[in-house]
């Protein structure tokens, strides 16, 4: 087991015997000034354990050995299971999570033909799994196979967190796997599922250099091709205007929804707007490099050789990207408008490129990068370790507070686990209590686990300030809010489950089924679990399950018989049916009615909906014969009494 360590931007905090040296001090009849221990701070770490295979580098020995190459690294929205990608193993595999500490417990594993050990899917196309995506509802885990230039989709039990495979989706029909109409996943890399749950996107290095699109059905995941973009316009993808996707790795979304941003190796990031409506993407901008890419934007600092990886802030201010070649961390501002960058500086091993100089320079290589869910730290892992930022909210600037490594001859703190370089996937937990960093090293071979402090001062040393919320409002088709269901304000960062069905938010005969962004098409089912990223605005959807059958008695005004139905107000009714759509067949209709008039009977019902007043059928005239409105489009249908003289 890894000893827990606190890491903080001072370095690793010790706890002395403070009691001890106090007593003997004074007892020499010397003044006594006792330094405060190092604070805990929102974005410190303290190192939990690690597991990699064989019980590498002093670590936990899973049960199965599957996390050869250990790449993509994602938590499921509960919280509840961590997932890992093995790029050699062929592989993903599943932890169950301790909430309170962060820790894992191997759960299973999926390999191509069950190597070592792990469960042999119908479908070979985990070929050099690489990105790993769990959906926000947490229904589905998709993995990307570098190798096999594929997509797998698995099904996830979201009590359990096991996963089983439901589809393949490749450029050829390689391990079993369903062809794609465009080969655009050559070298499937990074991979990412928009917020509201309708579309997946992949990253593809060389050869596909390429971002492909896929419409997912909210209610099975199962996905769609809808579309790609790629350099020239390849493999009958869309030819962007600038071909600024060469070797394309790492991808975000905005917390709007509507913009995708893209690093690829040849230097540069893209811009896509994304259509909320649809998922489409159009490629808005690029920079890249000295501008070498015609249409490209040229940066002032050129800080983005073989960009890596991309990530966006939870406020949607900021874009920042790692570059491989340049050891350096680059920050764009961003426009909330529109979702044009802007860069506004940059952090880079000795300087590189007119950079600011980190205060550990251990940026070497750097792999992976994400943003805190509460805005205040940014997390970059690479080949000598894991460096912890700071974020100033207000600018969006970078200064690095402290690293881990496997050695701390950079100053950085020494971990527990002697193989910890050569890091690749990073991921936060949406409450941002624990952080994951996978070592790809061939002696590795490692998932590491750290625990977070989320809260306490921000960046600036204010003491007590609150973390970062978004309100949820919820409103009826027509503009009215839901007066039954408060405004919800939710943590940045966190999973919020949807309200249920509420009558209240409805309108008569109806009921909530799901609940739709604006703008979007897909919606989401009521008890959902989202991601919350931003304040969001959701509106119901309505069905209409019930129809009301109401029948009148309409015996003139002033009469003393007359009511209001307390359900239709405003109505003088004698009886009202309401009962489910599908069980609307062979109803009696009622054989007598209240407030009958003096000298007369009742002799049928009439359906005043038409003009003339039409009777519905000559024998559902007859007071308790049967009658059937089922199918009928309207969903409440009013029937007047018809009155004889015997």
């Amino acid at each position: 087991m890894v000893k827990p360590r606190l890491l903080s931007a001072f370095g690793p905090i010790v706890h002395s015997a403070t009691a001890f040296i106090v007593a003997t001090v004074a007892s020499l009849g010397l003044a006594v000034v006792i330094a405060e221990p190092a604070r805990a701070t929102a974005g410190d770490l303290t190192e939990i354990e690690c597991i990699a295979n064989a019980g590498a580098g002093g670590c936990l020995d899973p049960a199965v050995d599957s996390l050869g190459e250990a790449r993509g690294v994602a938590t499921s929205p509960d919280g509840a299971n961590v997932y890992v990608a093995g790029f050699s193993g062929d592989s993903i595999t599943t932890f169950d999570r301790a909430a309170a500490t962060g820790q894992l417990t191997e759960a299973g594993c999926v390999a191509n033909a069950g190597a070592n050990g792990c469960t042999d899917p119908a479908l070979d196309g985990l070929d050099g799994a690489t990105g790993v995506a769990v959906s926000p509802d947490g229904r589905n885990v998709y993995v990307t196979g570098s190798l096999a230039a594929s997509l797998t989709i698995f099904d996830r039990n979201t009590s359990t967190g096991a996963l089983a495979q439901a589809a393949c989706l490749a450029n050829t029909t390689v391990g079993g796997c369903s062809a794609l109409a465009n080969a655009s996943l050559s070298g499937a890399w990074g991979v990412i599922v928009s917020q509201d749950g309708g579309n997946v996107y992949v990253a593809s290095q060389s050869p596909g250099n390429s971002v492909t699109v896929f419409d997912r059905n909210t209610s099975t995941g199962v996905l769609t091709e809808a579309g790609c973009i790629a350099n020239a316009g390849a493999n009958g993808c869309t030819d962007p205007a600038s071909d600024s996707l060469q070797a394309s790795r790492g991808l975000a979304i905005s917390p709007d929804g509507g913009s995708v941003y893209v690093a690829s190796a040849n230097g540069s990031i893209t811009t896509f707007d994304r259509n909320l409506a649809t998922g489409a993407l159009a490629q808005a901008s690029c920079v890249s490099n000295n501008g070498v890419i015609a249409g490209c934007t040229d940066p002032a600092l050129d800080s983005l050789g073989e960009a890596s990886d991309v990530t966006v802030s939870p406020d949607g201010a900021n874009v920042y990207s790692t570059s491989f070649s340049g050891s350096a961390v680059t920050t764009f501002g961003r426009d909330t408008s529109t979702g044009a960058l802007t860069q506004l500086g940059c952090l880079a091993n000795a300087g590189a490129d007119g950079c600011e100089i980190p205060t550990f320079e251990t940026l070497s290589s750097p792999k992976g990068v994400q943003v805190s869910p509460d805005g205040r730290n940014l997390y970059v892992v690479g080949l000598l370790g894991l460096n912890v930022l700071s974020r100033d909210s207000a600018t969006g600037s970078l200064t690095q507070t402290s690293c881990v490594s496997y050695t701390s001859s950079a100053g950085c703190t020494a971990s527990s686990n002697s193989l910890f370089l050569d890091l690749f996937g990073i991921d936060v937990t949406d409450d941002g209590s624990s952080l994951y960093v996978t070592s790809k090293y061939r002696f590795g071979n490692s998932i590491n686990v750290f625990s977070r402090e989320s809260a306490g001062p921000t960046p600036g040393g204010t003491i007590g300030s609150s973390v970062a919320r978004a309100e949820f409002r919820f409103y009826l088709p027509d503009g009215r809010e839901c007066t039954s269901i408060s405004p919800q304000m939710v943590v940045v960062g966190s999973s919020f489950s949807l309200p249920s069905a509420d009558a209240l938010c409805g309108i008569d005969n109806s009921v909530v089924t799901g609940w739709r962004i604006p703008g979007q098409i897909n919606a989401f089912e009521v008890g959902r679990a989202v991601r919350v990223t931003a304040s969001q605005q959701f509106t119901a959807v309505l069905e209409f399950p019930w129809v009301s059958v109401i029948f009148d008695a309409n015996v003139g005004a002033g009469d003393a018989c007359m009511r209001s139905d307390v359900n239709f107000p405003g109505d003088e009714r004698d009886n009202v049916w309401s009962i489910p759509r599908e069980q609307v067949t062979d109803q009696p209709l009622p054989s007598t009615a209240v407030c009958t008039p003096e000298g007369y009977v009742l002799s049928g019902w009439v359906d005043r909906r038409s003009d003339p007043w039409t009777v519905l059928s000559t024998d559902d005239r007859i007071p308790g014969a049967a009658v059937d409105v089922d199918g009928n489009a309207a969903n409440e249908i009013h029937l007047y009494a018809q009155w004889a003289r015997p």
